[in-house]
């Protein structure tokens, strides 16, 4: 079989990256064409790169850089000099031209993961989760005829391409990534992407930045925990979802009393009223109920791990921004161990100084960027302590917190200064809390 991609008959194939989606797309590519010429390309060494595959990696990266087309990791940004000219594409366009399945579509900066899981749910059997949540794009294209697809999308991934999906919506927009993107402006029209070719675009109006998108592109719904029934109306769309008198409405009619929802924290009402428009039509009321009342949250997302001697211990470690933490810690009114810390991707710790001061019973700080972040709160008034080690940041903000108030991990950072990813920081922190839990048990 012949391998045709983007109108172009392909013969050979080079892999930027042998991440997850790229591993995905060298599972698909070996198993249906058996002809195709394949290389992979490594910026840094990798464990599990398959056998029989030449290898281009570090200052040969670039050598012989001829394939008829690049398949390109997410991270990876595109006006790279010596990708000038090629062809170019990644694990998601894969899945766009391939994919015969109706797909809804999740961007934003926070919430996306939970979004995507709620809309999935909602959804039935037949949907699935793909993308940064669920399995790798390229992994659903032979999932069965009828199958429905949710999927969560970055700006890494939008940056260069605009989906073709039956509805998407973008739950915010906070400055992220500014890092990786070259502006905010840049971050903006990645995220808007997911719009352009999208077929029943909805739009949560209460973001600022989404409110200005929905002039520019015809909305199918129009969502809101905060607008009036006649304010929301107000807005041109076929759809509306909001909340009044204690409940959930759609265009008019009751589908879900507030008090059904488990998580009732502001960005998880947020997050669960998205979810419900993305999937509205699609479900009966009863089973929203019944989801509404199970959904307890996804790990690693303000989770409660661990309760002892009444201090209880929360696993945020999602929190990979100062934003993301500032909603974490809005939800928190009782004082609290905060613990941070990991690689920057945006400078703004300052903007948490103020309800750190309010509520902090005292700070923690870690990973590599700990100084930065000490630099960017202090003076204040909460006690500080730097730990160079993770394990033994943990261990201090344990005996800080225990009988006197909760933990919060919430890192304000990425992960990758120590791990690979959040999932296993957060991973770490609860191996961490379990080994000075059993030290404690057994000095009682």
């Amino acid at each position: 079989m012949q391998f045709f991609h983007k109108g172009r008959r392909i013969k050979s194939v080079s892999l930027f990256g042998f991440g997850k989606s790229n591993r995905a797309v060298f599972e698909y590519l070996e198993k249906n064409f058996e002809n195709l010429k394949i290389s992979i390309r490594l910026q840094k060494s990798t464990d599990g790169l398959p056998k029989g595959v030449r290898i281009f990696e570090k200052d040969n990266l670039f050598s012989e850089l001829s394939e008829d087309l690049i398949f390109v990791s997410p991270s990876v940004r595109r006006d790279t000099e010596q990708f000038y000219g090629k062809l170019l594409s990644s694990d998601a366009e894969l899945f766009f031209e391939k994919s015969v399945g109706d797909v809804f579509a999740v961007t934003g900066s926070d919430g996306k993961s939970t979004t995507t899981t709620l809309a999935k749910m909602l959804l039935g059997d037949k949907a699935y989760a793909i993308g940064n949540i669920g399995v790798p794009f390229t992994s659903a294209i032979s999932y069965p005829k009828g199958s429905v697809f949710v999927s969560e999308l970055s700006s890494f991934q939008l940056m260069d391409f605009a989906p073709k999906t039956k509805r998407a919506i973008i739950t915010n927009i906070t400055p992220n990534h500014l890092d990786w993107h070259k502006s905010m402006e840049e971050y903006v029209a990645a995220k808007e992407n997911v719009l352009v070719n999208c077929g029943e675009p909805v739009f949560f109006i209460d973001d600022p930045i989404s409110k200005e998108l929905y002039k520019k592109h015809r909305p199918f719904a129009i969502v809101s925990l905060k607008l009036s029934e006649d304010e929301i109306k107000s807005y041109k769309a076929e759809t509306y979802v909001y909340v009044k008198q204690g409940a959930v409405y759609a265009d008019g009619k009751e589908i879900l009393k507030l008090a059904d929802i488990s998580r009732k924290e502001d960005y998880n009402l947020k997050n669960f009223i998205c979810a419900t428009a993305l999937a509205y039509g699609y479900f009966e009321n009863s089973e929203l109920s019944r989801i509404a009342k199970s959904f307890s949250g996804l790990p690693h997302r303000f989770e409660l791990i661990y309760e002892i001697n009444g201090t209880r211990f929360f696993n945020s470690s999602i929190d990979s921004s100062p934003q993301r933490t500032l909603s974490t810690l809005s939800q928190k009114t009782t004082p609290y161990v905060l613990l941070m810390g990991g690689r920057t991707k945006m400078k703004n710790y300052g903007i948490l100084k103020d309800l750190i001061e309010k509520n902090a019973h005292a700070l923690v700080l870690t990973g590599e960027n700990r100084y930065e972040i000490y630099d960017a709160i202090a003076p204040i008034s909460v006690p500080i302590y730097i730990e160079d080690a993770f394990d033994a940041a943990v261990f201090c903000a344990f005996d800080l917190a225990l009988n006197n108030c909760d933990l919060i991990f919430s890192p304000a950072s990425v992960s990758y200064d120590a791990f690979e990813n959040f999932e296993k920081r957060g991973e770490a922190f609860a191996s961490a809390l379990g080994r000075k839990i059993q030290d404690l048990k057994r000095k009682v």
